[in-house]
C-alpha cells in the first residue's frame, strides 16, 4: 500500500497557519506610518472617513498634537506646531460641519484648559482666550446634533463641584445651572445621544455612596433609572448609546461574581447585557462605542485565553471576540475606540508594534487569499491536504486559515494517474495490412504516465512485449508485424508511471477476423474483452462493390452473439471487397477520436491484394548500420515505398519508383524494428528490416 505525499501538505502548511476569521486587524496606514512615541488617550472618526488620533505622544517638537489618517497618509492636523499642544490630548471629536475638536491637560497663556477647535484651515480656543478657563483638565468632550459642544473632566465650578460645561457657538455655561450636577468628584465620561440629551459618569457618587450614569434632559439633571438604579460599584469610565435610543456605561464596576460588564439601560431599567456573565471581562473596560447596525463595542484592559487584549463585540445575542481569539493581538490596554460609517473599529492605547510604537489598529474584512494548486500523482497514492485525504481525479475546495486570520480558498486540481492501463480496442488499418491497438488516456492522467508498453499474444496465453509508446503520442499503436488476413490477434496493455511502477496488464482485447466460406458464406472471429460480457451490441458487414474504398452497409444488424454472414448477392459483385465493422457497447476517450473496430478486407476478383511472402522483398545488410538495399523478385512499375516505425509513422517515402532494387538509408534512426511497405497500384509488399 503506497503513502500518501505527505510533502505535498507540508508545501501547503507554510503558506497557511492555524487560524481563520472573517475579520482582522491592522496597523492604520500601514506599519510604523503614524509611529507615536508615546501612548495613545483617544481616537475618533468623522463623516468623511478621516481617523483622528490623540495622547501623550509628540512631534519633534516635543508637542502633543492631533494626528489625522486621511484614507492614505498620517499627517499632524494643522501642520507643524500649529496646536502646540503642552499636555496631554484626552479627547477628540467631530461636528457634522467637519470642525475637530481637541481637549485634554494642555493650557493656554493664562495656564487654564480648553477646547481647541480646528475649522479646516487653523487651531483656535473654542469661545475665545479664557472663555471656559478650565482649572484643571479636561477628561472628555462630546457634541451633539445641533453641533453645541460640551467638555467635562476634573475641572470645577467657584464652589468646587465638578460640571459639565456647554459652548452653544456664543459662550460657555454650566448646564443645568450652578450646581446643577453638582457631582462630587472627577467626570471620566460624557455622551451626547441622538435626541438631545446629555449623560455623564465618573468618580461621582449619589448619596448612598454609588456610582451613577448622570441625564440632562434639557432641563435638569437626574440619576438614569432612578436613585441606586445601576449601583455602580465602581467608577464609570465611558457611556455610549445606540441607534434604539439605550445607554451603555462600564467602567471598573463589576457584577456579583466580580466580573467587570457593560450595563444597558433601557425604559425597563438597568440590566447586564448579555445577561449575567455573558461578557465576564476580567479587567477594567475603558471605552464603548457602538456602529450603525446596532452593535457594540468594548474593550479595556481585559484579557482573553491568550493574555492578549482584544476587542469585545456584542451583536445582539451573543458576545464575541472581534477578530477571533487572536484578533487585535495587542499586550498593553486599549485606551479609545471608535466606529466609522463603514463599520471598521479603530482602536487606540498603551500597545506597540514590533517597533515599540504606538499605533492605531482597525478591524476591516478580510478578503481571502486564493490558491490554485495543480498536481499530478502516480496511481494508488493519494495526497493529504488540512488532514483530508484525496486519492481520486477532480477538482477540490477547502478553506484553510492563512497568518492574517483570513480564511483562505484553496483550489486542488488533482491528477491521479491510472492504477491500470486500459485497451479502448483493437482494429484493423482500413488497407488490411496491419493491427492498430487503441487505448484509453485521459488528459487528466497523461503526466502521471511515462510511457505505454504493448503486449501481443505468441502462445497460448504468453503475451510478448512488442513495442513502447511515450505517453506525449497519439495513444495507439500499429503493429505492422501482424497480418490481419492470417488470423486474429490477442493485445494486452500495461503503463509505466513517473514513479517507475510497472502497472498491471489489462484484459486482452480479440481482433476480428474475418474468413470466406465461399459463395458469399462469411463467418468471422468474435470480439472479445477477457472476462467481460460481450462488448458488441451488434456487427454490421459492409461491402464495397468494385473495390474502390466505398463501402456500403448490406447486412442488418446482427448481434452480437452470431458470426455469420451470407450474401445472397455475392454472385453480382466479382470484384467487391468486404469487411466487418462493430457497434459498441463500451465506452473510451482515446487521444484520437475512434468510433468502431473493423475486421480485416476480403477481396475477390481482380480487386484481390498479392501480398508477397517476406522471402519475395529481401533487404541486406539485416540487420542494417546505414544504408540498406531493397531487392524484388519482379520489377515494379511507378510504385511507393514507404519505411515506418513501430509506432506506424512514415520516416521514409519514396514515390514513382520502377525497377528491382531500391536504396533506403537509416543512418539517422535510432536502433528497433522498421517496416517496410512497397504499394504498386493495389499490391502491396511488406517486410522488415531492423537497425542496430
Amino acid at each position: 500500500m503506497k503513502k500518501p505525499l505527505l510533502l505535498f501538505c507540508f508545501l501547503v502548511f507554510s503558506i497557511f497557519q492555524l487560524r481563520a476569521q472573517q475579520i482582522v486587524w491592522s496597523e492604520l496606514g500601514g506599519p510604523n506610518s503614524l509611529a507615536a512615541n508615546n501612548n495613545i488617550y483617544c481616537v475618533c472618526s468623522d463623516a468623511n472617513g478621516n481617523t483622528y488620533t490623540g495622547g501623550t505622544f509628540t512631534n519633534a517638537s516635543g508637542n502633543r498634537y492631533v494626528a489625522k489618517y486621511d484614507g492614505n497618509n498620517w499627517t499632524e492636523l494643522g501642520g507643524s506646531n500649529s496646536l502646540a499642544a503642552n499636555g496631554d490630548i484626552n479627547a477628540i471629536c467631530s461636528d457634522a460641519a467637519g470642525n475637530i475638536y481637541a481637549a485634554g491637560n494642555f493650557t493656554n497663556a493664562s495656564t487654564n484648559r480648553f477646547v481647541a477647535k480646528f475649522d479646516g484651515t487653523s487651531w483656535t480656543e473654542l469661545g475665545g482666550l479664557n472663555s471656559l478657563a478650565a482649572n484643571t483638565q479636561i477628561k472628555s468632550i462630546c457634541v451633539d446634533g445641533a453641533g453645541n459642544i460640551y467638555a467635562a473632566g476634573f475641572f470645577m465650578n467657584a464652589n468646587a463641584k465638578r460640571f459639565v460645561a456647554k459652548y452653544d457657538g456664543t459662550s460657555w455655561t454650566e448646564i443645568g445651572g450652578l450646581n446643577g450636577l453638582a457631582a462630587n468628584n472627577p467626570i471620566y465620561t460624557i455622551h451626547c445621544d441622538a435626541q438631545g440629551n446629555i449623560y455623564a459618569g465618573g468618580m461621582f457618587t449619589n448619596t448612598a455612596g454609588k456610582y451613577f450614569v448622570a441625564k440632562y434632559n434639557g432641563t435638569s439633571w437626574s440619576e438614569l433609572g432612578g436613585l441606586g438604579a445601576l449601583a455602580a460599584n465602581g467608577v464609570i469610565n465611558t457611556i455610549s448609546s445606540d441607534i434604539y435610543g439605550n445607554i451603555y456605561a462600564a467602567g471598573v464596576f463589576k457584577n456579583s461574581n466580580f466580573k467587570y460588564y457593560v450595563a444597558k439601560y433601557n425604559p425597563t431599567g438597568w440590566m447586564e447585557l448579555g445577561g449575567p456573565n455573558a461578557m465576564a471581562a476580567n479587567n477594567v473596560i475603558t471605552s464603548l462605542a457602538t456602529d450603525a447596525a446596532g452593535n457594540m463595542y468594548a474593550a479595556g484592559g481585559f484579557v482573553n485565553a491568550q493574555i492578549n487584549r482584544y476587542i469585545a463585540k456584542y451583536n445582539g445575542s451573543v458576545w464575541s471576540e472581534l477578530g477571533g481569539q487572536y484578533g487585535i493581538g495587542v499586550i498593553g490596554q486599549i485606551n479609545s475606540i471608535c466606529t466609522n460609517t463603514n463599520g471598521n473599529v479603530f482602536a487606540g492605547g498603551y500597545f506597540t508594534n514590533s517597533n515599540a510604537s504606538h499605533f492605531v489598529a482597525y478591524s476591516h474584512p478580510c478578503v481571502p487569499s486564493t490558491y490554485t494548486i495543480n498536481q499530478s500523482i502516480c496511481g494508488n497514492n493519494s495526497i493529504v491536504v488540512n488532514n483530508k485525504v484525496y486519492s481520486k481525479t477532480g477538482t477540490y475546495h477547502d478553506t484553510l486559515p492563512n497568518y492574517t486570520g483570513c480564511d483562505s480558498i484553496l483550489t486542488i486540481n488533482l491528477a491521479v494517474g491510472l492504477d491500470s492501463a486500459k485497451i479502448c480496442m483493437v482494429t484493423v488499418d482500413n488497407n488490411s495490412t496491419h493491427n492498430v491497438v487503441v487505448w484509453e488516456k485521459q488528459a487528466a492522467t497523461k503526466s502521471s504516465i511515462d510511457s505505454f508498453r504493448i503486449y501481443r499474444e505468441t502462445a497460448t496465453n504468453t503475451y510478448s512485449y512488442i513495442a513502447s509508446v511515450h505517453r506525449d503520442s497519439l495513444s495507439e499503436y500499429h503493429d505492422l508485424a501482424a497480418n490481419p488476413n492470417s488470423t486474429s490477434y490477442k493485445y494486452k496493455l500495461t503503463a509505466i508511471d513517473t514513479c517507475g511502477n510497472l502497472l498491471p496488464m489489462s484484459h486482452f482485447h480479440n481482433t476480428i477476423q474475418l474468413q470466406n466460406l465461399g459463395n458469399g458464406n462469411f463467418q468471422w472471429t468474435s470480439y472479445q474483452i477477457e472476462n467481460e460480457a460481450n462488448p458488441v451490441n451488434y456487427y454490421i458487414v459492409s461491402r464495397d462493390d468494385n473495390s474502390t474504398g466505398n463501402f456500403q452497409p448490406i447486412s442488418s444488424t446482427i448481434p452480437g452473439s452470431n458470426t455469420t454472414y451470407t450474401d445472397v448477392n455475392f454472385s453480382s459483385y466479382p470484384n467487391a471487397s468486404y469487411r466487418v465493422a462493430v457497434n459498441w457497447n463500451i465506452a473510451c476517450t482515446p487521444t484520437k477520436s475512434t468510433s468502431t473496430s473493423y475486421s480485416n478486407i476480403l477481396k475477390f476478383g481482380n480487386a484481390g491484394i498479392q501480398s508477397t511472402l517476406e522471402n519475395t522483398v529481401h533487404i541486406s545488410p539485416n540487420p542494417v548500420t546505414n544504408e540498406a538495399l531493397i531487392s524484388l523478385s519482379g520489377a515494379i512499375n511507378n510504385a511507393t515505398i514507404k519505411v515506418m516505425n513501430v509506432t506506424g509513422q512514415t520516416l521514409l517515402e519514396l514515390s514513382k519508383q520502377s525497377g528491382k532494387q531500391f536504396s533506403i538509408d537509416l543512418s539517422k534512426e535510432t536502433a528497433g524494428i522498421y517496416f517496410v511497405e512497397i504499394y504498386e497500384g493495389k499490391k502491396v509488399y511488406r517486410t522488415k528490416v531492423i537497425k542496430q
